[in-house]
């Protein structure tokens, strides 16, 4: 009887195979989603504002680049068109006359909100609140020109 317990103990029974993780892989999947998601939506919001303060710094181009819009967006012709450009631009004329008159008074409200903050720092918030706020006033409020100065056509 001994012999045949032994023979019994090298015959290998077979072992249960390990249950499948489909909840790591789902997870896995789901995390790797998620990862693409917040990555396409980051650059579509830098895309995004870079080109809008491309537009604030470049105001010249509006014309143009609104007429071509309403070109694809609602097929104009080329007469059409330059038109609807030249009306763009006489009316961005009269609104930057507009602007230059107020302009003076929304920066000297922003520096009264900069200074009034600053008082309440300490020396080195003072400083970095003061580095922050013209970053960010230069980046989204830029000089106007001035009204006799115009680019030459090159």
């Amino acid at each position: 009887m001994n012999t045949e317990s032994n023979a019994d103990s090298d015959v290998s029974l077979p072992t249960a195979e390990k249950p499948r993780r489909r909840w790591l892989t789902v997870l896995l999947g789901v995390l790797i989603f998620a990862g693409g998601f917040a990555t396409g939506a980051g650059f579509t919001i830098i895309a995004a504002v870079h080109r809008l303060q491309y537009a604030i710094h470049h105001p010249e181009e509006a014309p143009a680049r609104i007429a071509a819009r309403l070109h694809r967006k609602l097929g104009l012709d080329e007469t059409q068109q330059s038109e609807v450009e030249a009306i763009v631009a006489k009316h961005q004329a009269a609104l930057a006359v507009i602007r230059r008159e107020f302009q003076p008074k929304v920066m000297a409200q922003l520096e009264q909100i900069r200074d009034e903050i600053s008082q309440v720092l300490t020396e080195p918030q003072r400083e970095k609140w003061i580095q922050m706020f013209d970053d960010v006033r230069d980046r989204w409020l830029p000089p106007m020109p001035q009204a006799d100065s115009k680019k030459p056509n090159v």
